[in-house]
């Protein structure tokens, strides 16, 4: 029932918004020269700019949010990536164990919620609860992480409006 990141034809649309809103996860999660990533060490000089949790916290909220129609098969997909991008961020080793341990709590309370709150959409309620068992399979989790493909490259070249430089 989930798509792990394959994507064909009709789906290319929908692979590009995924990718748009999932790649900025590289840069908030890696790790500055003095170690430790970007987000605790900004939160540890300021305790006012967010910290992993809150931005994680902002981040599921807004790949949850309700979608319905055309949007709601890509709202899946997002949500799916979501997922994945935060479970590979939660093993990398460029990732401080800080921000690790947050990534890590807040996919085990994203399980909790979907398998609690699964919807009653038939499709909605399919992905939630499969979704759910992912989060909850260690070893499917593992599995599906390192499948080859899992994450489209990004794109050649320099993103959009960055030749303005």
């Amino acid at each position: 029932l989930l798509d792990h990141g394959v994507h064909v034809g009709a789906g290319e649309a929908a692979a590009l918004h995924e990718e748009a809103r999932v790649h900025p996860l590289d840069l908030l999660l890696r790790q500055p020269q003095g170690g430790g990533d970007e987000l605790v060490e900004q939160h540890r000089r300021d305790a006012g700019q967010p910290g992993v949790g809150e931005v994680m916290d902002r981040l599921v909220a807004q790949a949850f949010s309700p979608a319905t129609g055309r949007y709601a098969e890509i709202a899946r997909r997002v949500q799916t990536r979501t997922v994945l991008e935060l479970a590979a961020a939660s093993r990398r080793a460029d990732v401080s164990p800080a921000a690790r341990a947050e990534i890590s709590q807040q996919l085990a309370d994203q399980a909790v919620r979907l398998k609690s709150r699964p919807g009653s959409e038939p499709s909605d309620r399919a992905h939630r609860l499969s979704l759910a068992a992912l989060l909850q399979d260690r070893d499917e989790l593992a599995r599906v992480l390192a499948q080859p493909g899992r994450r489209p490259d990004a794109p050649p070249g320099m993103p959009i409006g960055d030749d303005e430089r």
